[in-house]
């Protein structure tokens, strides 16, 4: 991303940042990592939309339990021409009340029931997609200040340099070249400086667009995750298969498939229609009163077109929950190898980079001391020194991305 596209994308939100200032008051200026993921699944409001599928779920539910309404008919038939059989005026008033078979009833609840826990999984699986979101986010946040931090150190050391060239120069020890060649390397740096600047703040805009947060600008503290122990592959699995959130969703949309696809099936047999009513006729005046069900029969329509939608649903959620099952597995094994090549390459690091980075800042000051290191010495030195730094910031944020990674292929 180029420096005017870094700017572009920040503009609008600082311009936002004003306006909203008054409701970002009570967030805190510099959160951890937990507090991050407590704090976006409280605010965000894409989960707050995701959640609303569990009251829809709800609400289809009271209505499979609800009986069916009945149906009040009433026909008048009047006497136009001929002779006076059933009387002049003719009032037939009838009261169908269709009926639903017990077990259908009951099976219809169960399906209803089995889709609110599905709804409910659903939204824990996204909860738990939404968390590993803000543990990354907020781990390149760190990162970022780790690196600008490393950044500033490294031009602290080279306005030192920077003194000391030009002291020399006045004194007749050193030339303008060497002058020049730390001011153009201190141009460069000051150039990465404000670019670590920028990285900053997109990484903390990133976790406000989490929180649904427009004006928040977090710090994030030196924590680190939770520590996560390499485990045997096999218990990794299978703690992974009763304990991740998309297997468990995976596993309730396929329990729901199946309790559709039952209700569906038993569907097919409609319960009849319990009919009540009575003609009332004037001239003569009479009044006759009667009884009968009324009971559809499967002829044509046996519920085929539900049924089959019920069982590619089902065959679905089966292919649905092998491929979970199947990913979350190999993802182990890939979270697992990167986990241990990630803090295999930390550890050969910091075997070695603090003894390097103190012996040079001591031959550092030795030959300063000694007026024997030229200004192209010096840079070359601080370059290291910065590479050092800055490899150490990388390896750090790569074991840390490892572990978040691990933790969540366990689901926890």
């Amino acid at each position: 991303m180029t420096r005017l596209n870094r700017w572009c994308f920040l503009l609008p939100i600082l311009v936002c940042g004003t306006a909203s200032a008054q409701t970002t008051t009570h967030l805190p200026e510099t959160i951890s990592m937990q507090g991050a993921v407590d704090l976006v699944r409280a605010r965000s409001e894409r989960l707050a939309e995701i959640a609303t599928r569990i009251d829809v779920a709800e609400a289809e539910r009271i209505g499979a339990g609800t009986r069916p309404n009945p149906v009040l008919s009433y026909r008048a038939l009047l006497l136009a021409t001929g002779t006076n059989v059933n009387g002049a005026v003719v009032h037939d008033t009838w009261v169908e009340q269709p009926s639903i078979r017990p077990r259908l009833r009951h099976l219809r609840v169960d399906a209803a029931n089995a889709h609110v826990d599905a709804e409910r999984a659903n939204v824990a699986a996204a909860a738990a997609e939404l968390a590993f979101a803000t543990r990354v986010s907020f781990l390149e946040l760190q990162t970022a200040q780790r690196r600008l931090a490393a950044i500033e150190q490294a031009i602290t050391d080279l306005e030192s340099v920077e003194a000391l060239v030009r002291g020399r120069t006045a004194a007749g020890a050193a030339s303008e070249l060497d002058v020049a060649r730390v001011e153009v390397e201190r141009s460069q740096w000051d150039a990465d400086l404000a670019r670590a600047r920028v990285d900053v703040e997109l990484a903390s805009a990133n976790l406000a667009v989490l929180a649904s947060a427009p004006g928040w600008h977090p710090r994030a503290e030196d924590d680190s995750p939770e520590d996560a122990a390499p485990m045997v592959l096999d218990s990794a699995v299978d703690e992974a298969m009763e304990r991740r959130p998309a297997v468990i969703a995976a596993a309730s949309n396929l329990a729901d498939a199946e309790a559709q696809l039952v209700a569906e099936r038993a569907a097919a047999h409609a319960g009849p229609s319990v009919v009540v009513g009575g003609s009332f006729t004037s001239g003569p005046r009479s009044a006759s009163f009667g009884a009968g069900i009324a009971w559809p029969l499967p002829v044509f329509d046996r519920n085929q077109a539900a049924i089959a939608r019920a069982r590619a649903d089902v065959d679905a959620a089966q292919h649905g929950l092998e491929a979970t099952r199947l990913e979350v597995r190999a993802e182990i094994e890939a979270n697992l190898a990167r986990r241990h090549a990630a803090h295999a390459a930390l550890e050969a690091f910091e075997a070695g980079a603090s003894d390097r980075a103190t012996r040079l800042r001591r031959m550092f000051a030795a030959g300063r001391a000694a007026g024997s290191l030229d200004a192209y010495q010096v840079l070359d030195g601080l370059r290291s020194l910065r590479m050092l730094g800055e490899r150490d910031v990388e390896l750090r944020a790569e074991a840390m991305r490892a572990d978040a990674a691990w933790l969540r292929s366990l689901g926890r």
